[in-house]
Order: structure tokens, then C-alpha cells, then sequence
């Protein structure tokens, strides 16, 4: 477990670029690198690359992936919510909508324009 927190250290202290190729790295820790991962779901410097980790893990570990993702969704910023929201898609989980008030999606009236 020393090496997946050496890993854990290196890739935070890499600056964005860099930090991509400890994504497989990490991965390979499974279940331990979603728990590793799951908290910086809600740190704006690192919640990208956490998104990539676990779903990157969720290949094999597909039920804690969904999980981590899920239960962090709501506490992370609006444009890691897309993230995540892709990431289940893409782990085959429906995400969670959340409608936005105020909208409304209509149709463009046949005459607009004219």
C-alpha cells in the first residue's frame, strides 16, 4: 500500500501535463485507488484527473467506481460534475439529472425569423 501512497503524493505534486501519466499507474490499485481518489473529487486542481483514475479503475471495478463518482457528485464544482456525469455514461450508470429552474426547452417557431 506504501507504493500506491508514493504514486498518490507524486501524482498530486505534478503539475496538470504530468500528472496524466500516473493515471494507469494508479489504476492498476483498484478498489484502493478509487477510496485514494474519491476525495479529490472536490478539489478543483486535482478533480479532473481523480475522474480519469477511477473511471480508468471502473473497467474492472465497475460497482465502486459508480459509487465514488456517485457520492461525490453533488459536492464537486459544475464542470467536474460533466466529468462525472460522462464517466457514468461511460461505466454504463445513468447519471443523475438535475433539472436547472428557470429553463425551458422549446421548439423554434416555424415563422421566427421572418
Amino acid at each position: 500500500m506504501a507504493e500506491l501512497e508514493v504514486l498518490v503524493a507524486k501524482a498530486s505534486a505534478a503539475p496538470p501535463a504530468g500528472r496524466i501519466g500516473y493515471r494507469d499507474m494508479l489504476a492498476e490499485y483498484g478498489p484502493a485507488a478509487i477510496s485514494a481518489m474519491s476525495p479529490w473529487l472536490t478539489d478543483p486542481r486535482l478533480a479532473a484527473f481523480a475522474v480519469r483514475v477511477i473511471t480508468k479503475a471502473g473497467a474492472e471495478f465497475r460497482q465502486q467506481a459508480i459509487a465514488a463518482l456517485t457520492n461525490q457528485r453533488s459536492a464537486a464544482t459544475g464542470v467536474i460534475q460533466g466529468d462525472i456525469d460522462f464517466a457514468l455514461e461511460h461505466l454504463g450508470a445513468k447519471p443523475k439529472q438535475v433539472p436547472i429552474s428557470g429553463s425551458r426547452v422549446g421548439s423554434i417557431p416555424p415563422d421566427a425569423g421572418r
